[in-house]
């Protein structure tokens, strides 16, 4: 696991951290309510994390000068993301779409009947990663059973980082061999 930053902001500063704390490991819940003063709140904003006081305006704290749609100390971070946040069809389409660009196809121009192209197919509250096979629509299953978005979601980030790191049909490729 690579080292997740996190970065606190506080009233009494301008815009920039009061501490960044590098952890291997991600923080326990009593230490981010003890940095933030109180139970947490997340927000999510496109791949940012915050996490603020969830009583912070009935306590009456302070606007946050870094971040003033929050109110007294905000907690950030960019990476190990995953493990906190709810995972919508929205981030499911987002991973798909990655993976197609990486196969050549315009995400905004993939119908059902893109051949070569992948799809989710989502139902009794699980989803697939399928790929289509004809101009019918036909489709085969990539991933072999339905799974939680969250699942899913840790499969397409595994599928993204076997394609751009440097193993080929099981065998790492050093200096070009």
């Amino acid at each position: 696991m690579s080292k997740i930053d996190w970065k606190v902001y506080n009233v009494w500063h301008t815009d920039k951290p009061v501490e960044t704390i590098k952890s291997e490991e991600y923080l326990p819940l009593e230490r981010l309510q003890k940095l933030v003063g109180g139970y947490i709140e997340i927000h999510r904003a496109g791949k940012t994390l915050f996490i603020v006081d969830e009583e912070g305006t009935l306590k009456a704290k302070k606007a946050n000068p870094a971040f003033p749609a929050f109110v007294g100390t905000v907690i950030t971070t960019q990476n190990g993301l995953e493990h906190y946040m709810r995972i919508s069809q929205k981030d499911l389409q987002q991973q798909v779409d990655i993976l197609n660009a990486d196969e050549g196809f315009d995400p905004a121009a993939v119908a059902y009947n893109t051949v070569g192209a992948y799809i989710l197919d989502g139902a009794y509250g699980g989803w697939r990663l399928c790929k289509i096979t004809n101009t019918s629509g036909g489709q085969t299953d990539i991933s072999s059973i339905r799974q939680t978005a969250k699942e899913l979601y840790y499969t397409l980030t595994t599928i993204q980082k076997f394609k751009s790191s440097k193993w080929i049909s099981g065998k790492q490729v050093q200096n070009g061999i």
